[in-house]
């Protein structure tokens, strides 16, 4: 009989922080070994202070995962002698960590989270392979003491496929809580594999307290609060809440209208931010903007063409909409325009096609509102120009 795989993970996630975890090096040193310091080296008589940040993001994790966060926990030193540790021990957690006992879901199997810590990342080593005695080996000590969240897991996965899985969702999770950078993080996973009455094996390496006290709203729960909230189809929602920013943009729209800040948000900004293979993070659009143009559409004083334009503008240049479609004369101004004349003058000119609606043909009156709005710019209303050309004769 087959025996049961089961596969645990040990997973390192590097912390978006700007500083080590317990002194003010940056993260990002350029040079080899130009951002280290006392500290982070392990010299005699210096004093680690815990990063704050790294904590809280921690505590993030913890609780997104659905771990019991612990009130009290320290840290330990983990001995062991090797190039990469100046200190020859890694300040790291084991007795009591930040958080335990928590859960996850994939494909709607439960994976346990044994425990989730915080610990300091040892230094890079960078191995030269020559001929003989050539060879040699390097140490980086830029990366030592950077913060790492160490995620652990039972050992509930069955294949492959689903840890891959576990590792999607929780890279997603990371992304979306911010707190983990794909640009210029690190992530690196041990893999415990064994069957059932085998030996296990690791395979290492596998390439403001308030708000930190609530459980974090993630994509998948906001989208179905979306669905209930503000009605809108299963579809927009997961589109909506797949992206925190683009959540925050629509949830600030939808006070003013929540099916056409959908509209405009999951459909026409997401694609116009798509095409262009930016993320809203580059631009400068905010709920505020979008919340503007969305105004704009309800009152009638502006078309779905100019609409998507002033998206556009926005995106590329951070010209908010509605000042761009006031400075270009794009705004619906029927007071201004003799739409009654042009409608005329349209009918006039495509009798042919006119004569075709009145058939029933209701293509035809599209075309003919379709050239009444390009004569006007894209300042009439759409709605009234659909209107006088049905009442025409």
């Amino acid at each position: 009989m087959k025996g049961k795989t089961m596969i645990g993970l040990e997973i390192h996630v590097q912390l978006n922080t700007s500083s080590k975890l317990f002194c003010g090096c940056p993260t990002r040193g350029k040079e080899p070994n130009s951002a280290v310091c006392e500290v982070c080296l392990g010299m005699p008589g210096a004093k680690p202070v815990l990063n704050k940040k790294a904590l809280d993001f921690a505590i993030m994790v913890a609780t997104a995962l659905k771990c019991e966060v612990n009130r009290e926990f320290f840290f330990s030193r983990k001995t062991y002698f090797y190039p990469d540790l100046a200190k020859n021990f890694q300040i790291t957690q084991y007795e009591v960590p930040i958080g335990e006992n928590g859960s996850a879901e994939v494909d709607g199997k439960k994976v346990r989270i044994r425990r989730v810590h915080l610990e300091e990342d040892p230094a890079s080593l960078v191995h030269e392979f020559g001929v003989g005695s050539s060879s040699y080996s390097l140490v980086d000590y830029n990366r030592s003491g950077v913060p790492l969240a160490e995620i652990v897991t039972e050992p509930d996965m069955e294949s492959p496929e689903q840890a891959r899985k576990f590792m999607d969702s929780l890279l997603k999770t990371l992304n979306y809580l911010g707190i983990y950078s794909y640009t210029d993080g690190v992530l690196k996973a041990d893999c415990n594999l064994s069957v059932a009455g085998g030996e296990r094996v690791e395979v290492k390496n596998v390439t403001g307290f308030r708000a930190i006290e609530q459980v974090p709203e993630l994509a998948d729960e906001k989208a179905v609060r979306f669905v209930k909230e503000f009605g809108l189809k299963e579809y927009d929602a997961k589109v909506l809440s797949a992206d925190k920013g683009l959540a925050g943009v629509f949830e600030d729209a939808a006070k003013i209208d929540s099916a056409i800040a959908a509209r405009i948000v999951s459909r026409e900004l997401f694609g116009v931010l798509n095409f262009n293979k930016i993320a809203l993070s580059q631009t400068k659009i905010t709920g505020r903007g979008i919340s503007g143009l969305v105004k704009l559409v309800k009152e009638g004083r502006v078309s779905e063409r100019n609409a998507k334009q002033s998206l556009i503008k926005y995106a590329l240049e951070g010209t908010k909409p509605e000042e761009f479609l006031k400075k270009s004369r794009m705004l619906i101004d029927s007071s201004s325009l003799d739409i009654e004349g042009v409608v005329s003058k349209v009918v006039k000119e495509n009798r042919k096609a006119f004569d075709d609606y009145k058939k029933g043909n209701e293509k035809a009156l599209n075309f003919l509102s379709g050239l009444v709005m390009r004569e006007t710019k894209g300042r009439a209303d759409a709605r009234q120009v659909i209107e006088l050309l049905k009442k025409h004769k």
